[in-house]
């Protein structure tokens, strides 16, 4: 597309005709990454508020696509939770400062490291744990049903204090690997129960409940309150649900993902920006069962 196409289009942005208008901003969305410059260039140049406004939504479309894009990749090779973390924040914030944010996580995680001995009980690390990311940290969880989707982001959640009962579970986990603890999201409904696993070692793959138990399960919900079987029983027939050796299975990052696709859709949903909420129910059904073991 030439740069006189471009400008043609983009004087269209005031056209009354809501239709044409649209269409504009459709086609323009559909250019990907690099147009934006340009489009921020017409921003500046134009006094236009009605241009400006129809600007931002494209250049938000267009940064979302490209969010959409690098999920779907991430899908093909979902190894590094934290990587998932700042694909979502790019929703709101394309250009975040990655080395910024993963030295806020190193430092976290550090101070646990500092710590830890090996005299403690699985139970006194947990604690450790809890003490950095809940009281250290003042991290206020957000109910669902007011959750915004800044509250799925990483860096909001730094420089807020608050996130989504789903992002606590995966900032959890990511701390957790980080200082190298055999933590995993076991198959719950919601995945937001991790199981500390009875093992000296960290794998990050995925590994089965009936050949490596776990010693206890942990709530990042409900500040990491640790919980043993029998309390996991009773938490789960209190939802309606049967606890199943099944459900004590370990999960993949597969299945986070969905399971995120799925509460960000609710999200977007609630707040009527109903493209987003289909992006992601069309990423989250995609993930299929045949896709990983449950």
């Amino acid at each position: 597309m030439t740069k006189d196409q471009i400008n043609a289009l983009f004087g269209l942005l005031d056209d009354p005709s809501e239709e044409v208008c649209n269409e504009v901003i459709r086609h323009f969305s559909s250019l990907g990454t690099n147009i934006v410059p340009l489009l921020i260039k017409f921003y500046h140049q134009s006094d236009n508020p009605l241009i400006h406004s129809r600007t931002k939504i494209i250049i938000d479309n267009i940064n979302f696509g490209s969010v959409i894009r690098e999920l779907q990749h991430w899908k093909q090779k979902p190894d590094k939770l934290f990587s998932l973390l700042i694909i979502i924040a790019k929703i709101n914030s394309p250009n975040i400062n990655i080395i910024e944010i993963e030295d806020k996580c190193n430092k976290i995680a550090q101070k646990i490291s500092i710590e830890l001995s090996h005299n403690l009980t699985a139970i006194e690390k947990v604690s450790i744990i809890n003490y950095h990311i809940f009281t250290q940290e003042k991290i206020t969880i957000i109910p669902n049903k007011e959750q915004e989707p800044s509250d799925f982001m990483i860096d909001c959640f730094f420089e807020k204090k608050r996130c989504s009962s789903f992002f606590i579970t995966l900032f959890y986990l990511v701390i957790c690997r980080k200082v190298g603890f055999a933590i995993y999201p076991i198959n719950v409904p919601g995945n937001r129960i991790l199981a500390f696993l009875n093992q000296s070692y960290f794998i990050d793959s995925l590994v089965r409940s009936d050949s490596v138990p776990a010693l206890f399960y942990i709530e990042p919900i409900h500040q990491g309150i640790i919980i043993d079987h029998a309390n996991l029983n009773k938490a789960l027939s209190e939802r309606g649900f049967s606890l199943s050796s099944q459900m004590l299975n370990p999960v993949s990052n597969l299945i986070l993902l969905r399971t995120l696709a799925k509460e960000l859709a609710l999200t977007y949903k609630t707040r009527n920006e109903l493209e987003k909420a289909e992006s992601f129910e069309n990423l989250s059904s995609d993930i299929q069962i045949s896709e990983f073991n449950e």
